[in-house]
């Protein structure tokens, strides 16, 4: 496969964006360690999730993703593409199972459980989703 250069793709709405920045903190964290970025992550971290620092989290997610595409030659998932899978696809879930909503409204992540009767874990935030009412 070969790389594109996604840089100038725009970015979705904010909650939509929380809701990317969330759902691949994990990823983000292990991706900081890794390079010997922790001290920056830990910064982004330590902020307020405004706006104003949202940038700075969407500037680190796409220095991750070029990266790992430099490393690999691998195409990473654009943003158009996480937003479809976190925002767009996130309503079908197992029959039944209720859909978990961002515990402090900021964005628009939806999750189902991963076990029955367990709340989806927001790293963001540090607390569980809570039920979409």
């Amino acid at each position: 496969m070969s790389n594109e250069d996604r840089s100038g793709e725009p970015h979705p709405v904010p909650s939509e964006s929380w809701a990317i920045i969330c759902d691949e903190f994990p990823d983000l964290r292990r991706w900081a360690y890794r390079t010997e970025q922790a001290d920056r992550f830990h910064e982004l971290r330590r902020q307020d999730c405004v706006d104003e620092v949202l940038l700075d989290w969407q500037a680190f997610r796409e220095e991750m993703l070029q990266r790992e595409r430099d490393e690999r030659d691998v195409v990473k998932e654009s943003w158009s593409d996480a937003y479809e899978r976190m925002i767009n696809g996130s309503e079908t879930g197992p029959i039944g199972q209720a859909v978990y909503t961002c515990p402090t409204r900021r964005c628009a992540r939806r999750a189902h459980a991963d076990a029955p009767g367990e709340r989806p874990w927001c790293d963001l935030s540090d607390s569980p989703m809570n039920p979409n009412s």
